[in-house]
Parts: structure tokens; C-alpha cells; sequence
């Protein structure tokens, strides 16, 4: 095999050990009764997603988790749309002088207005971790400590976030 394959391959296999791993997590935590719906097992995911989710939650973490994820949803949608304005404003006027990049645009996306709403949510969504979690819940194990401070962390900044987005 050559140096691309094995590096293929080993990355393959990595990544399905991952998600070996996490659905072996998710089972566990089934089992024990946190969470009852794919709503729910949903939510948990996409509340750690991209990372891992860590081993070690108690049912009561599991459940905080799941409760905190609409929440904090709800922010990142609101963040990234005003970040997605701010770069549509942004788009336009840079190329609003320029005819050749107004041409290029209108060729490639039909007009320019589809360029300029395609090429802003795109990156709006792309370059914009509008959200992330605070350290103490990026771990592989939780402690009850980590899990304590991360969460009073995280609620103190969707209430900051919150408060600014309203006024």
C-alpha cells in the first residue's frame, strides 16, 4: 500500500472507533433512563456536537444538557443571522464598484443578489463557532466539578447573550 491508502485507512478507522465510541455512549446513557425519545438523544448530541459526549454524565447532567439545548440553539440561529447580515452588507459593498466581480457573481449564481445570500450564509454559518461550550464540558470523562463549572459558565453566558441580542 502507498502513504495516501494507509493514511486513508488509518483515518477511516479512527473515525468509525469514534463513532463506535459515542454510540456506545449514547446506549449507555439509554439504559440508565436520561433520556426516553430521539428528541431527546437528539438534543444531548447536538448539545456536545461537534465533540464527543462525554462518559460520566449522571442522569440529572444528561438531563440539564438536554433541557439547556434550545436554548442555546435558539442563540446560535439568532447569532449567526446577524452575523450573515453583517457579511451580506459587507459583500455588497465591496463589489458594488467592482462590474467585473458583479459579473462573475451574477454568471455564477444567476444574479447577484443569489451570490451575495448564498456567499454570506454560507460563511456565516462556516467561520462562525457562534457558541461554543465552555472548556469544562469538552472533556472526555466529566467530573462533577467539571460538569458544575462548565454549566454555571454556560448559563451565565446565554443570559449575558440574551440580554444583549433583546436590547
Amino acid at each position: 500500500m502507498n502513504d495516501k491508502s494507509d493514511r486513508e485507512e488509518t483515518i477511516s478507522r479512527m473515525l468509525q472507533e469514534c463513532a463506535d465510541r459515542q454510540e456506545s455512549r449514547m446506549q449507555d446513557y439509554a439504559a440508565s433512563g436520561a433520556f426516553k425519545t430521539k428528541t431527546d438523544r437528539g438534543d444531548l448530541h447536538m448539545f456536545f456536537s461537534p465533540r464527543m459526549i462525554p462518559a460520566g454524565l449522571t442522569d440529572e447532567e444528561v438531563g440539564i444538557c438536554i433541557a439547556l439545548y434550545p436554548r442555546r440553539r435558539k442563540l446560535v440561529d439568532l447569532m449567526v443571522a446577524k452575523r450573515r447580515q453583517e457579511l451580506e452588507k459587507k459583500m455588497r459593498e465591496a463589489i458594488s464598484d467592482d462590474w467585473f466581480a458583479m459579473e462573475a457573481i451574477s454568471e455564477a449564481f444567476g444574479s447577484v443578489e443569489n451570490g451575495v445570500l448564498f456567499g454570506s450564509a454560507f460563511y456565516a454559518f462556516r467561520e462562525y463557532d457562534a457558541f461554543p461550550l465552555p472548556q469544562e464540558l469538552l472533556v472526555q470523562y466529566m467530573t462533577r466539578e467539571a460538569f458544575s463549572n462548565g454549566i454555571l459558565k454556560l448559563v451565565a453566558r446565554l443570559n449575558e447573550l440574551e440580554k444583549a441580542l433583546a436590547g
